[in-house]
Formats: structure tokens, C-alpha cells, sequence
């Protein structure tokens, strides 16, 4: 992608830094391109109208060139392999598991890992065994490819996904997993980012993993080739996208056995306002 506005967010004494020219994903405005952050807090998202105030206003800007911005990545197992630059690097800013008793166990249907809010983790071998109020932390890139994780999901099992030890990183690579074995993309997406918080202990946790006004602005920023509305088909075979659902579009996820599809590569993460990962010239 290629652009005459350069980014000068980092030339500019100024605490507001404004995104636009891209997609936002947020479900406070389906439609938004624009995003302003202030003092590591997001204070506006909107349309290029909305950002064309702001930059007169003297925010920095930076062009997202058509990109798409989301919610950065969380990682419900926090498994030790991967260093924090390594998450960075694929768009996740938040680690929540750690070494020790909160370690991923290799067990049942390839491992699953729980994190009641407040409370230890533990491992259990089913998925049958969650209990009410616990969320179920797991590595679809793992599970039998038979596990039906939309019928789990409408018993009111909540998913928060993470990397098992060993395996990718690639976060982009559990939605796809996920999609494979009945859910939405939206729904894998979110089990990535608001389920992530949903499975820790903190007390903004409802809040986070979410794109909106007075939230810390934690996010990455993605190169793409095609935005959709993703739903697996009753055949988990083939894949189906149908704008007319009103909800953020996300990136096109190709088939398990589709060689040729590639993850979006992420150029910048975000954490609380802070870039800790960057690949935006």
C-alpha cells in the first residue's frame, strides 16, 4: 500500500494521535474509518468527516491507507514459548496465563484450560466439565476437528482462545480453527480479543477488548486483502459472507486446506496508547 500522507504521529508534541482513512473495527459505529487517541484513552471514533475536525484541531495523524484497526489480541493460556516481542509482532498485546499452575495441560480433546474470574486457573479434560461463570480457554488450532464449537457455545459455554505451547502464533490462524468447527468469525474473533479480558481477573475487564469512547486504546493495526462478514455453513465446508448483517467486517479467511490463503500481517501494535510494535514507515 502506498500513500503521500506520511505518518508523522511521532514528529508532532502533541498527546492526541489520530487514525483515519481505514476501517475501524468497533461495534459503536459499523462505518467508522477514524479513530483519536488522547493520553493512551480513545476519545473518538468516527467517519473522515468527523477526523477532518480533529486534524485541524492539530492531532497527529496517521494514515491507516485503507488498513483495517482493531482490538489488539489477547492470549488466554499465556504460554512461555513465545517472547513479548514475538506476541507484538502478531497483533497481541495481552498475555493472561503465565508458567507453573496456570501451564496449558496436554489433555482430552488436546487441552483446555479455564480461568474463573477472580480465581486460579484449572485443567480439566472436557469441555462438558465448566462450570457456570467459568470461561473455557482453549487452542482451536488443536481440538479435534470434529468438535462442534457452535453447539458448545449455544449451551452458553464462553470461549477465551490462547496459544498452546509449541504451536503458531498467528491469532488470525485460532479465528480460522474456529470457523472450521462452527463458529463465526465474529464470534472467534471476539473469543480472541473481549473473551481473552472476559477470562482475567481485572476490574476494567468488561470494558477491554472492545474499541470504544473512554476504553484504553489497545489495538493493532492489520494489512488485509479482502473484508467480509464470515459465517461457516452447515457443512463447515465452504465458507458464506453477507454484508447485509450489519456487523464489522473482518479479514477473509480462507479453507484448512487452502495453501495459497496468508494471515494478515500486522504493522502496529498498540498498548494503552503505546506503540510497542511498529512497521509503519
Amino acid at each position: 500500500m502506498t500513500s503521500e500522507r506520511k505518518d508523522d504521529s511521532r514528529m508532532k508534541d502533541t498527546s492526541a494521535v489520530l487514525y483515519r482513512g481505514g476501517t475501524v473495527y468497533s461495534d459503536a459505529d459499523r462505518f467508522a474509518t477514524a479513530i483519536l487517541i488522547e493520553a493512551g484513552t480513545i476519545s473518538w471514533i468516527g467517519d473522515e468527516q468527523g477526523a477532518d475536525v480533529h486534524e485541524r484541531a492539530g492531532a497527529a495523524i496517521v494514515d491507516l491507507d485503507s488498513r483495517l484497526l482493531t482490538p489488539a489480541f489477547g492470549d488466554a493460556m499465556g504460554s512461555t514459548g513465545p517472547t513479548a516481542a514475538d506476541w507484538a509482532s502478531h497483533g497481541v498485546a495481552l498475555v493472561v496465563g503465565g508458567s507453573g499452575e496456570n501451564a496449558f495441560s496436554e489433555l482430552g480433546l488436546g487441552g483446555i484450560e479455564h480461568f474463573p474470574r477472580n480465581e486460579r486457573a484449572r485443567a480439566v479434560s472436557r469441555l462438558a466439565e465448566v462450570n457456570l461463570g467459568e470461561v473455557a480457554c482453549i487452542d482451536p488450532t488443536i481440538l479435534d476437528p470434529d468438535t462442534d464449537l457452535a453447539a458448545l457455545a449455544t449451551q452458553g459455554v464462553p470461549f477465551a482462545f490462547g496459544t498452546a505451547p509449541g504451536e503458531a502464533v498467528s491469532p488470525w490462524s485460532r479465528v480460522q480453527h474456529a470457523l472450521a468447527r462452527g463458529l463465526s468469525a465474529r464470534a472467534g474473533f471476539l473469543a480472541s480479543t473481549r473473551g481473552v479480558w472476559r477470562a482475567s481477573s481485572a476490574p476494567d475487564a468488561h470494558s477491554r477488548g472492545r474499541l470504544l469512547v473512554g476504553t484504553p486504546a489497545t489495538l493493532a493495526i492489520w494489512d488485509h486483502t479482502e473484508l467480509v462478514t464470515q459465517v461457516a455453513d452447515e457443512h463447515r465446508s465452504a465458507w458464506s459472507s453477507d454484508a447485509r448483517a450489519g456487523l464489522p467486517p473482518l479479514p477473509a479467511l480462507g479453507a484448512l486446506d487452502d495453501a495459497e490463503w496468508r494471515a494478515p500481517i500486522c504493522v502496529r501494535t498498540v498498548v494503552d496508547g503505546q506503540i510497542v510494535f511498529d512497521l509503519i514507515p
